[in-house]
């Protein structure tokens, strides 16, 4: 259940990186937290 919750989440955050990619570092936090969370 929790693994469903957090790749809905990872992929929202993704989508929202993917619409202002200029924001490189967001991108880098949020590849953190997913890896963290796996």
């Amino acid at each position: 259940m929790e693994s469903i919750i957090c790749c809905s989440l990872s992929l929202s955050l993704l989508s929202l990186v993917i619409e202002r990619r200029k924001n490189h570092v967001d991108m880098g936090i949020i590849y953190k937290m997913i890896m963290m969370h796996v």
